[in-house]
């Protein structure tokens, strides 16, 4: 039972007492002959009727007061117990929440925030954990590779002049690659440790998806990708975000795209407005993927059965959705092996967003 339940009900039944005690010398009274009311030898003494409410009050008050104390030291003694095994890094085991309405309170209800804050705990601490493995993992490669081609030249191993250019354009390649993945992982802390939100500034959604499209016309001409467009936002729909963060995840889509397509292939990027939100669609007619890794796309350090094959830290794509997620919009991938990928952004729009 609530604590305020009961003070509420403790209060109730203290009062009530004095009322009834009362009532019940006046039906004394009603009912009593007035002869013998009045008989100085039959009427009680005033200090009787004081002692023996009292006497009655004070035992009401003493159980009703034990019995509250009681539950909420019982109350706090848990909360203390359960709390304790967060600060001494129990994270494992479940905290005891009560859910007998007998003893769960708002004292013991406490409880109840600091398990879902045990939950998310433990799940960012996973989450650090794959982070460092992936990190120690995915670097000792590249690093590796470096290592080893820069002693050859040093060890006079390549003396061929055509054999060292090759190998520094190994070096530069993985050096290029270390890079990428340095940037992805300083861009995965910086996007659960900051708040972006102070940074949203409102933009013209259709001019922002012009430059998007001419960077992407840009870059798949220079892949040989083609790429094609239909851009159906009207001028002067405002969206606040953070450009420079939009840009990066578009541009992660993309590169995908470009990654898991051939020579020629067709990437489109296309744009409308639908249900009072505009929505991105980037797809692709490429490799495609397995429902499994579809499903599971979005996950840190998750990487689907073609990525296997590339090197990469499965970082790109959970950024994406954390970027989404920090703006309130959402991400849907479709996916078909043999036939393409399409992922679409849906942007919910504000009454007036329209120009």
């Amino acid at each position: 039972m609530k604590i305020r339940k009961q003070f509420f009900l403790i209060f109730a039944i203290l009062t009530a007492v004095p009322i009834l005690y009362v009532a019940c010398f006046f039906i004394y009274i009603t009912l009593t002959p007035a002869e013998e009311v009045f008989n100085a030898e039959n009427l009680p003494h005033p200090r009787d009727f004081v002692m023996t409410f009292a006497v009655i009050f004070e035992t009401l008050f003493a159980s009703f007061s034990f019995y509250m104390f009681n539950n909420i030291a019982k109350s706090i003694h848990l909360v203390e117990s359960e709390a304790k095994k967060l600060s001494d890094g129990d994270i494992d085991k479940p905290l005891k929440v009560p859910t007998n309405k007998g003893y769960a309170n708002e004292i013991t209800n406490l409880l109840i925030h600091f398990e879902e804050f045990r939950k998310v705990f433990k799940q960012r601490k996973n989450e650090q954990d794959r982070f460092v493995m992936g990190l120690s993992h995915d670097l000792k490669t590249p690093i590796a590779i470096i290592k080893g081609y820069t002693e050859g030249i040093s060890d006079g191993l390549f003396s061929d002049p055509q054999k060292q250019k090759e190998s520094l354009d190994i070096i530069l390649q993985k050096s290029s690659e270390l890079e990428m993945m340095v940037d992805n992982m300083i861009n995965f802390i910086k996007m659960n440790e900051t708040d972006w939100t102070k940074n949203f500034v409102e933009h013209d959604l259709a001019e922002y998806l012009d430059t998007v499209e001419k960077y992407i016309r840009s870059t798949g001409s220079v892949f040989n990708r083609t790429v094609t467009s239909q851009i159906k936002i009207p001028k002067g729909t405002k969206v606040k975000m953070d450009k420079q963060l939009v840009s990066r995840a578009l541009e992660n889509i993309f590169s995908n795209a470009i990654r898991y397509t051939e020579n020629g292939a067709e990437i489109d990027l296309s744009a409308e407005l639908s249900s009072g939100a505009a929505k991105i669609k980037i797809s692709d007619k490429g490799i495609g993927m397995s429902p499994e890794d579809a499903e599971h796309v979005f996950e840190l350090f998750y990487r689907g059965t073609h990525s296997r094959r590339e090197q990469g830290q499965g970082i790109g794509l959970s950024v994406v959705k954390t970027v989404m997620d920090v703006h309130g919009w959402n991400i849907d991938v479709e996916s078909e092996l043999g036939k393409g990928t399409a992922f679409t952004i849906t942007i919910p729009l504000k009454q007036g967003s329209k120009a």
